[in-house]
């Protein structure tokens, strides 16, 4: 019985950190963070943390001292608890948090952690750098798809409620969140969820981020790791393209197309993986979600392309021709 309850995650992991900074992933929900943690998680003495920073599991409700999505989200004193609880976490004294040694992630020994965080702290990202000295990551994936896969969004409620996160919207801005919050169709409350986040990650002034897109790290999985490789002092992989082939383990959210590509070897135009949800939305609705982006000041993504705006692709492919690298968004019926 001592045997089993180690292989289920308590004790189950000796870390002893070594030279290279630790990694916070900063996505939002559905924008395909579990794929980038898995890759980042390839690395050898790589240590993974896939979303502690929620109410869904009772060892962080118990370090966090939060029940409900509401305290999570609002949590006035949250640099004091964030402190405790990443602190605890990258010194391996949350061991039931620890990935189970049978789990894709799991490891006996690590020296470096990467830790997925979609639920909190996005307007906090040069406090996370400078208090746990780490690199950070951003993840962005456009905004139609991201909302159209996010079956629920449990803490647009109260974002505006956070007195950190509030304070870096406008009273207009925060004017017209709130009544589309209260009143808005589910993709206008989806499109101020995603702006929320979002403008939270970009509107502190701070550069040292490294910036990815779900788009480009999909696409370009080759020329994706080789920005990350450099960025963030990583060790080569070996296939790059068979990590990619790979579903993460959030794939079984996806649609029975997605799943089944996957199942086949992920062989193909990839550029499937993100123009599918041009079939799931009218000309409309795409234009209204982008009155909303506009609104929030947020140029991440347009109307006209599949791939993000260029200063937050890869370097590489920021000069590229559009007909090679930002095939249009098709044309939808109304």
């Amino acid at each position: 019985m001592g045997w089993l309850k180690y292989l289920k995650g308590a004790g189950s992991n000796i870390h002893r950190p070594g030279g290279k900074p630790d990694i916070f992933i900063f996505a939002t929900p559905r924008s395909g963070s579990t794929f980038l943690m898995e890759l980042l998680g390839a690395q050898p003495g790589m240590k993974v943390f896939d979303e502690p920073l929620t109410v869904n599991y009772p060892e962080s409700r118990r370090e966090l001292g939060v029940s409900t999505w509401e305290e999570l989200t609002i949590m006035p004193d949250r640099e004091k608890r964030y402190e405790r609880f990443f602190g605890r976490l990258l010194s391996n004294r949350i061991k039931e948090l620890n990935s189970p040694l049978y789990a894709k992630s799991g490891r006996l020994f690590t020296n470096r952690v990467v830790i997925k965080n979609i639920h909190g702290g996005k307007d906090m990202l040069p406090w996370f750098a400078e208090t746990f000295k780490a690199q950070i990551v951003v993840l962005l994936r456009h905004p139609i798809p991201t909302v159209l896969s996010h079956q629920k969004f449990p803490r647009l409620p109260y974002l505006l409620r956070q007195p950190g996160h509030r304070r870096l919207f406008s009273d207009q801005e925060i004017a017209v969140a709130e009544e589309l919050i209260a009143n808005g169709s589910r993709l206008e409350q989806g499109m101020i969820d995603w702006s929320l986040e979002v403008a939270a990650m970009f509107r502190n002034p701070w550069s040292e981020a490294t910036v990815i897109s779900y788009e480009d790290l999909t696409v370009f999985p080759n020329e994706s790791f080789a920005y990350l490789r450099d960025r963030l002092h990583l060790e080569p992989v070996g296939n790059v393209q068979a990590l990619a082939a790979r579903a993460s383990v959030s794939t079984g959210q996806s649609d029975a197309e997605t799943r089944t590509f996957f199942a086949d070897g992920a062989k193909g135009d990839r550029t499937f993986l993100i123009n599918r949800w041009t079939k799931r939305i009218s000309e409309p609705e795409i234009k209204r979600a982008f009155e909303i982006c506009r609104h929030f000041q947020l140029d991440q993504y347009s109307e006209v392309d599949l791939f993000a705006t260029a200063p937050y692709r890869l370097p590489s492919l920021r000069h590229s021709t559009a007909d090679a690298t930002q095939p249009p968004v098709p044309a939808v019926k109304s």
